[in-house]
């Protein structure tokens, strides 16, 4: 398998923009959980169909009330885990080893954070979007497709693993001014 730290040999350009596209996915359809989750994910947080975790910066911000995010696994969903996830790791991607330390952790997020995020600018150069992809805007575009949906804001807050709404609101903020052309588009 190949990962975001090897260097894009020939023909591995192609996989390594794909296994970016498949990490960012995944992201996107796991509440919109950011990488460290990911890269920290167990096999054994999946529990009868759904992955169930502790944010990452919830162990160092909220230390009441810590609620697990639950995310169901969905067809598609399962298909980016047989397809990214290393079954000989206790990690669904693999890059970690049992017993890291924080600094190991925080070196190889970095890393392969970077790395990823540089194919994701590839792909959007590509395909001449108008808005860059980065391992951050799954979160966001998780948020604002929920809330295009017309899902509650309590609800979609509580999808990301918020303490309350106005954490969530900075998520939803740029999907309100969105809003005000069709809210204005009544206005004679």
């Amino acid at each position: 398998m190949i990962t975001a730290t090897e260097p894009a040999r020939c023909g591995q350009g192609v996989r390594l923009l794909q296994y970016a596209r498949d990490l960012w996915l995944f992201l996107y359809r796991t509440n919109g959980i950011n990488f460290a989750d990911l890269l920290k994910m167990r096999w054994d947080n999946i529990q009868g169909g759904y992955l169930i975790f502790f944010r990452k910066k919830t162990e160092t911000t909220r230390k009441n009330n810590i609620k697990p995010i639950t995310a169901p696994i969905t067809s598609k969903l399962q298909e980016i885990i047989d397809k990214i996830g290393v079954p000989d790791s206790p990690f669904i991607l693999g890059l970690l080893k049992e017993g890291y330390s924080e600094t190991t952790f925080e070196n190889l997020s970095h890393k392969v954070r970077s790395n990823l995020n540089k194919e994701l600018l590839e792909i959007s150069k590509k395909l001449k979007l108008s808005v860059p992809l980065n391992l951050k805007s799954a979160r966001d575009c998780y948020a604002s497709t929920l809330r295009r949906a017309k899902v509650p804001k309590d609800d979609i807050g509580d999808m990301l693993g918020h303490s309350n709404s106005v954490v969530t609101e900075h998520y939803l903020a740029s999907l309100d001014i969105e809003e005000t052309f069709d809210i204005n588009k009544h206005i004679l």
